[in-house]
């Protein structure tokens, strides 16, 4: 299979911290891509909140819009999801809960779905 050539991807970010309470962080994102596959397009928008300690909360939410060039069908997916974390000295660990909603116009196939994904990382300097 020969190679597609150059993909290009946009992304813009807004960071913002202070915005609702003292010591959040969040970030706007907006992706814009032609593929091999099609048009991508994708809204996200996270926040993480302080809790207590080392414990942060930060909801979650991401819109993808995908035009198909092959058929011309569009598909949209909705991802709302919560993430809990602990970070202190080099350790982290993340708890992450959500769920998946999406439609692909063509053929009216619902996608559902809900996810747990857990991960631990430490740093290594």
């Amino acid at each position: 299979m020969p190679a597609s050539g150059v993909l290009l991807t946009y992304q813009a970010q807004m960071y913002g911290s202070n915005l609702w309470t003292t010591g959040d962080f969040n970030v706007v994102t907006f992706t814009h891509g032609n593929t091999v596959i099609g048009r991508i397009d994708s809204l996200s928008a996270n926040s993480r909140f302080p809790i207590g300690g080392a414990w942060r909360l930060g909801p979650r939410f991401t819109i993808d819009r995908l035009n198909t060039g092959s058929d011309g069908s569009q598909e949209n997916t909705y991802i709302p999801s919560l993430l809990l974390d602990y970070q202190r000295d080099r350790k982290l660990f993340q708890l992450e809960f959500g769920g998946q909603l999406g439609k692909r116009e063509a053929f009216l196939q619902l996608q559902n779905g809900t996810f747990v994904q857990t991960r631990t990382r430490r740093a290594t300097m």
